[in-house]
């Protein structure tokens, strides 16, 4: 159900607009150097798919679009500033969907530093950085915001998404580094096969 309501409608936009990003900036190119049009199509559409599932997760759109503001809510009410009680209570109750929280919760940043790299090559690293912590720091109180103003019950806010999120986009980092030192070298490597062969000419 989860795949239906969420990832296929966002994948769909992200075609839509991967396409439409595509056509507008690279249109001149596709007869030129068609495959890395296609290349640079196929990292826009993994990185605006990412960016729209997790959004739609995230601050649950599809409830808040079905839902309507609730007059006596409290969005303050059931926030969890304890670090690691959620944690501790969801690992106590060995509940399928509570591990599935907590595995999807660590692993909800991993994809953001790899996708960010791919679309941004160029990007400075502390830009890089600095996108990277803002993300993981401002996710809690922007759905803390988004309560507060659409007075609909839909997100949780709890220190634990925090201490879960983080590591998760550090990894995530780690991994953009190995990717992005792996492209260097292979670029290094080509470029020695390129001189090695321009030489014995």
């Amino acid at each position: 159900m989860l795949f239906i309501t969420e990832l296929i409608p966002a994948g769909i936009m992200a075609f839509f607009a991967a396409s439409l990003l595509t056509v507008i900036f690279h249109r001149k190119d596709f007869r030129t150097d068609g495959m890395r049009v296609f290349r640079l199509f196929v990292v826009r559409f993994l990185g605006l798919w990412y960016a729209f599932a997790a959004i739609a997760l995230l601050f649950k759109v599809r409830i808040l679009l079905l839902m309507g503001p609730i007059k006596n809510f409290n969005p303050f009410e059931g926030i969890n500033l304890i670090p690691f009680e959620t944690i501790t209570k969801f690992i106590g109750k060995r509940n399928k969907f509570q591990w599935i929280q907590i595995w999807g919760n660590l692993f909800l940043l991993f994809p953001l530093p790899i996708l960010l790299r791919l679309n941004f090559p160029k990007m400075k690293n502390r830009n890089f950085l600095l996108i990277l912590i803002g993300v993981t720091v401002l996710i809690e109180p922007a759905q803390l915001l988004t309560n507060i103003i659409t007075r609909v019950p839909v997100n949780v806010i709890d220190i634990d998404d925090f201490l879960l999120n983080a590591p998760g986009c550090m990894l995530g980092f780690l991994a953009a580094k190995l990717i992005e030192r792996w492209f260097l070298a292979k670029k290094r490597g080509a470029a020695k096969t390129t001189c090695a062969a321009a030489s014995n000419r």
